[in-house]
């Protein structure tokens, strides 16, 4: 979520939109129970992300209608759409066309989201556009997926932490941002595990505690084999060649 966009600038408002969807069920029913929901915003099997103490969102349509009311987004009578000065609570949502599960996840959000009196505009585009749009910072939300294995936590945090890749400037309102700027740039610095096991504890209980960052569900690999295929593995590395030391029974 673009917290540099008016409407998502409020944190009673991102939470109201992830309290307003019921995770599970969408991952569930989008992925066919192939992928988990996701709790973190990365999986706590990576370094360093064992140990995060984040405030679970549970899906509760009452809570996300009353964080709204008391954020001032009031549904008028007669109208499906809330208002807050006589604006809508109107907000768009980027996908890649060519995902079918970012498609069907988008339109899933439309469907529960247009119940709290939000209406949600959803726009698929091009792969490149959507990159592009997001390092501009043209976008309000938008989907993302995590470089995994064996990449994270390092990369991304250096991306969020970075200027030009869309999250630097995702979460400007944040009201720490320059302290997990700082907290960012010192995690390679330091040579002391303890200290950064904290920093990361640190900054990724805050990206997501603050809801510009939305974990959905985590991504898994699928493979598809004749059954005379044996010693099939998949690799540490998403990104590898995943055929190495496969063999063919005859």
């Amino acid at each position: 979520m673009n917290t540099k966009k008016e409407q998502l600038s409020d944190l009673r408002v991102r939470q109201a939109l992830q309290y307003g969807f019921n995770k599970k069920a969408m991952v569930d029913g989008v992925t066919s129970g192939l992928e988990e929901k996701a709790d973190f915003i990365l999986p706590t099997n990576f370094p360093y992300t064992s140990d995060i103490d984040v405030t679970a969102i549970d899906y509760n349509v009452e809570k996300a209608k009353a964080l709204l009311d008391e954020a001032g987004w009031k549904l008028p009578k007669g109208k499906n759409v809330r208002e807050k000065d006589g604006k809508p609570l109107e907000i768009e949502l980027m996908y890649d066309s060519a995902e079918s599960i970012q498609k069907a996840m988008a339109e899933t959000l439309q469907s529960e989201w247009a119940a709290l009196g939000v209406k949600l505009n959803i726009v698929g585009v091009e792969l490149t556009v959507q990159i592009e749009r997001f390092k501009a910072n043209d976008f309000e939300l938008n989907f993302f997926s995590n470089y995994g294995a064996p990449y994270d936590p390092h990369t991304f945090v250096n991306v969020v932490g970075s200027e030009g890749f869309g999250f630097n400037e995702a979460i400007s309102s944040y009201p720490n941002r320059d302290e997990l700027l700082k907290q960012i740039a010192d995690v390679p610095r330091t040579t002391d595990e303890k200290e950064r096991q904290e920093l990361y504890s640190t900054i990724l209980e805050s990206l997501q505690d603050q809801g510009a960052i939305v974990p959905i569900s985590y991504i898994k690999k699928i493979a598809v084999y004749q059954k005379d295929v044996s010693n099939f593995t998949f690799p540490a590395n998403r990104d590898e060649h995943p055929f190495t030391g496969i063999s063919i029974e005859k």
